[in-house]
């Protein structure tokens, strides 16, 4: 018989490799207000000797939601994966409040920066709201109860992804838009103060998909939280966020506001496709749609 999630015991083992050395322990992060919440400076990262990614700066500050964008091996996820500190650049640093993300501990990091990637899996059967409980776990150690805060943090994740009425669901038999959204509501009941998003709509509908970015949004608004948020839907990135960064082949092409990169000879670059541009009569903000010929079908050429 499955225990009640309210006398659970969790022990989670800490990742192979990823043990501190005394040195590195941080158990609490000050984050000063001249200080971006995280920093990635001179950052190159490849195989051998050839360099596949390099980006010469990026900050994110508190209460900014910044998207990252660009076509198929741009290099969006290994970027968000360094500065989420699951791989380590060749060269270049990464900051989190100010602080090495190497010098930090796992834990002390995991209470700072959460992370959602495109694709995770679990080996055990856990329910939604076991699995998105798991978020919690920074904030007791390695062992632990939960107690009645943590369940108040939960049940407002799960209200905010959609999925109180299936927190008794085994995460097994979720589709995978109610998975993705599992995985958000892990990342929300962390409560930290950096969100790195890898694709996080990706199967939604376009309801989830706007809900979701609406979310992040008021996360940044509210509370301060700093978010990077990878994807493909342009839409969405021109709509909610506050910077975006283009990329492309391992390099950024254009950074700054919506209004700034999305030009048609940027996206065209990139995306080596015909698009169009047009602003927004409502939001003001860019509106990007194909380009086709004159007869309404075109061939995909470039103008």
């Amino acid at each position: 018989m499955r225990r009640k999630p309210s006398t659970r015991v969790l022990r989670m083992p800490l990742e192979s490799g990823t043990t501190p050395s005394p040195a590195a322990h941080c158990d609490d992060i000050v984050q000063s207000p001249a200080t971006p919440l995280l920093s990635a400076k001179g950052i190159e990262f490849g195989f051998g000797h050839a360099t596949f990614l390099y980006v010469d700066k990026l900050d994110v500050w508190p209460g900014e939601l910044v998207g990252l964008l660009g076509p198929n091996g741009a290099g969006k996820s290994t970027y968000l994966r360094l500065m989420a500190g699951l791989a380590t650049p060749q060269r270049g640093v990464v900051y989190i409040c100010g602080q090495r993300v190497e010098k930090v501990s796992p834990e002390a990091r995991a209470r700072c920066l959460a992370w959602v990637p495109q694709r995770s899996e679990t080996p055990f059967e856990w329910t939604v709201s076991e699995m998105i409980s798991l978020g919690r776990h920074p904030h007791h150690g390695r062992a632990w109860r939960e107690r009645p805060e943590d369940q108040n943090v939960v049940a407002k994740a799960l209200e905010s992804v959609g999925l109180s009425t299936l927190r008794n669901r085994a995460v097994g038999t979720l589709s995978g838009g109610e998975w993705q959204r599992a995985l958000l509501g892990r990342a929300l009941a962390q409560d930290a103060r950096v969100l790195l998003l890898d694709e996080p709509v990706t199967s939604l509908d376009l309801g989830y998909q706007r809900r979701i970015y609406e979310l992040i949004r008021s996360l940044c608004r509210e509370r301060g939280v700093g978010a990077i948020v990878a994807d493909h839907h342009i839409e969405l990135h021109a709509a909610f966020c506050d910077r975006l960064v283009l990329m492309d082949r391992g390099r950024v092409i254009a950074q700054g506001a919506p209004a700034q990169v999305l030009t048609s000879a940027n996206l065209e670059s990139v995306f080596r496709t015909p698009l169009r541009v047009q602003v927004d009569p409502e939001t003001g903000r860019p509106r990007v749609s194909w380009r086709f010929e004159a007869d309404g079908l075109g061939d995909g050429g470039g103008a």
